[in-house]
């Protein structure tokens, strides 16, 4: 529809495809609509900063957001004599307390396939310390400005061992 010169007056799209779109003209920039919007002071913080996630300019309206989880095996931990992780650190160290390949077990995951970057971005975002979808020119995940490059390197080389492949190159984590 887009393509064709006939898109939707309102679509639905994860946020992740805001900068493609709104870069070339395809989604309408909502700051006068917004300005007098009597519901506005009703979003989150968060909310209201989600809508500006391509040159701090609202493109997007979230109306609701994922939370993320984590399940643990309390009996592994405690097998090992290990606690719950409360850091993204230690929760590596656990991991690889808890990883034997040759009983089949595996501290962790990394989902594949369809939605598999996803896992990966959050593991970034919260490893390096940003949840910022783009660096100030709207163009690039600011990885080289987060807490240290020593951090991305030992998320890189864990993601890469668990992978089994040297594509995590790919991710932006050389």
């Amino acid at each position: 529809m887009v393509v064709a010169g006939n898109p939707p007056d309102v679509v639905e799209m994860p946020e992740k495809w805001v900068a493609r779109f709104a870069a070339i003209g395809k989604l309408v920039n909502l700051e006068k609509y917004l300005k007098d919007w009597p519901e506005l002071d009703k979003f989150a913080e968060s909310a209201l900063k989600a809508m500006r996630v391509y040159k701090n300019e609202p493109y997007i309206i979230p109306y609701g957001f994922y939370i993320r989880i984590m399940f643990y095996r309390k009996d592994w931990l405690e097998e090992k004599g290990l606690s719950v992780p409360q850091t993204t650190d230690e929760f590596i160290e656990v991991v690889k307390k808890l990883t034997d390949p040759s009983k089949g077990r595996f501290g962790t995951y990394i989902r594949g396939a369809v939605g598999g970057w996803d896992t990966i971005k959050y593991w970034i975002s919260a490893y390096l310390g940003t949840a910022e979808y783009f660096d100030e020119e709207g163009r690039k995940m600011p990885l080289e400005k987060t807490r240290s490059r020593g951090r991305s390197q030992n998320l890189r080389e864990f993601l890469q061992k668990r992978m089994g492949s040297s594509r995590i190159c790919e991710l932006g984590l050389q």
